[in-house]
């Protein structure tokens, strides 16, 4: 018996929760040489444990009860967690051969469980983000953010026009960090206060998103962001998220918070939303909606001069008095945008054309924390028949 054995004790439920967390970014796939393990890392008092799926990588640590000899040992982490779900709520002592590359749990009595592990060497560490940082994110407003835009996310990856440019753009900036669901046409998004630092811009990918939404949800406290042209990490207490950036440069998103003096108008949501029901019926494939806020009120136009159809119809909004402004946007996004918002009344801030609609929940006093930015239409204006 090889007696120069690398030891460590710690309860099992600790380790499961460890494990709990980095498993979200253990890769499905079978050509990743990461599949299904875990790197397992000792030193000193802390167990370090990480994940990957080449595009996200998760790290989080853990204090043991009694400490070991450092070793680093590539773990297959389903035989891993469905062995400790079995054994007692007891400290389990657990070892590691170099020479054999097998991990051994000890239970009570003589039980014993030995596992194959991989070359620890051979596991892809992300490489180290040096960069621009932000800190004191409130992770519970960064949650709430990301679960307000992920679904406009989720809703646009199969029509997005140039697939592999969908993705989750967060930004941080003016005290404030802000998520927007990333497309050409549309973005949706909320604000999370309370950040200081460096501004950044960064595109994640849907996949790294939901990954960190599930780890905000088990964790309060300040997040930190430190950003680099091509990866992110996301600092949680403990744990740490590691996301590959899209590195394709977005279309137009140096416009999607575009500064500049902007116009308030605002307007009852329920009428216009069946009205653009009704107009729906009334445009083809290419539904270009075109707005034209004067005189107090809002005309919604639609054509399709393949059918010989148009309509129009006329809603009164609140709006300074001269205004003459005129824009075209997306008719189905417009109508998927404004569907989720509760308040009776909608907001929109429009700028100089052309640029981005930016859509509020109305309010009597004070900032909305929810800001919805709708990209004009891109395609050819409407015209008439």
């Amino acid at each position: 018996m090889n007696t120069n054995l690398h030891t460590l004790t710690l309860l099992p439920s600790v380790l499961l929760g460890a494990l709990d967390i980095v498993r979200p970014a253990v890769s499905n796939n079978l050509l990743n040489a990461a599949n299904d393990t875990v790197l397992m890392e000792v030193a000193g008092q802390w167990l370090k444990l990480t994940a990957t799926n080449l595009e996200t990588t998760i790290t989080t640590s853990v204090k043991v009860e009694i400490p070991g000899q450092p070793f680093r040992a590539a773990v297959p982490v389903s035989t891993l967690v469905d062995t400790l779900k079995l054994l007692p709520k007891k400290p389990v002592a657990i070892k590691y051969d170099p020479i054999s590359c097998k991990l051994v749990l000890l239970g009570e009595g003589k039980a014993r469980y030995s596992m194959m592990c991989e070359i620890a060497e051979d596991f892809p560490l992300p490489t180290t983000v040096r960069g621009a940082e932000a800190t004191g994110l409130n992770a519970s407003q960064l949650s709430n953010s990301l679960a307000f835009s992920l679904p406009s996310v989720a809703k646009s990856e199969k029509t997005a026009p140039v697939q592999g440019l969908i993705g989750l753009l967060f930004a941080v900036k003016s005290n404030c960090a802000e998520t927007c669901a990333a497309q050409s046409h549309f973005a949706s998004g909320a604000a999370a206060g309370g950040c200081k630092g460096a501004n950044l811009h960064m595109l994640l990918s849907v996949s790294s998103c939901n990954i960190l939404l599930a780890l905000l949800a088990r964790y309060e406290g300040e997040v930190s962001v430190i950003a680099s042209d091509t990866a992110a990490v996301f600092g949680l207490g403990n744990t740490q998220l590691h996301a590959r950036l899209l590195i394709h440069e977005h279309p137009g998103i140096d416009n999607f918070f575009q500064p500049g003096k902007r116009t308030p108008i605002d307007f009852e949501r329920q009428p216009v939303l069946d009205a653009l029901t009704r107009l729906k019926n009334y445009s083809g494939m290419k539904s270009g909606l075109e707005l034209r806020f004067a005189d107090g009120r809002i005309r919604l136009f639609v054509s399709n001069s393949e059918w010989a159809r148009e309509a129009e119809e006329w809603y009164p909004c609140n709006m300074p008095e001269g205004f003459n402004q005129t824009v075209t946007v997306t008719l189905a996004y417009l109508q998927r945008l404004l569907s989720p918002i509760r308040s009776e009344r909608v907001q929109v801030n429009l700028g100089q054309a052309p640029s981005p609609l930016h859509i509020y929940p109305y309010v009597e006093k004070g900032k909305p924390s929810e800001r919805i930015v709708l990209m004009p239409y891109v395609a050819k204006e409407v015209a008439s028949v």
